[in-house]
């Protein structure tokens, strides 16, 4: 009952840096612009996850699951029970991008924590020579 045409152009510098990595959805069927939307970022979510990594297949596999979960024939649906589904996908999504947020900030952290010891060696360094 759905499709979708995944795009993913990769440029120069792929796999380590994630602007390098360009998603397009292209002819969508039996999918409504919300899903569709929500695919995106998903795929967008995982390009950053995976940054450094080898990750076409495994946002194939993304939009493939997505697409599994999403296939219904919606021509069956009630605009109620469409609203209460729609309602339920934004509230996951929100909870992947608090998550996403989370492991984003604890990179930050990670990285600030280890310029720090950078720092701290190279200060040592330099009170011992003195």
């Amino acid at each position: 009952f759905v499709q979708v045409d995944l795009w993913l152009a990769l440029m120069p510098g792929y796999p380590a840096e994630k602007e390098r990595v360009l998603v397009e959805l292209r002819e969508s069927k039996g999918l409504l612009d919300t899903h569709v939307a929500v695919l995106r970022q998903r795929l967008l979510q995982k390009v950053q996850e995976l940054v450094g990594q080898e990750m076409v297949m495994l946002l194939y596999d993304e939009a493939k699951d997505f697409l599994v979960e999403h296939n219904v024939d919606h021509t069956t649906f009630s605009m109620h029970d469409q609203m209460v589904k729609e309602e339920e996908e934004r509230r996951a999504q929100q909870e992947r991008d608090a998550k996403h947020r989370e492991a984003q900030r604890a990179r930050e952290l990670k990285e600030r924590e280890q310029a720090h010891i950078k720092e701290q060696r190279v200060l040592e360094e330099r009170m011992r020579a003195a």
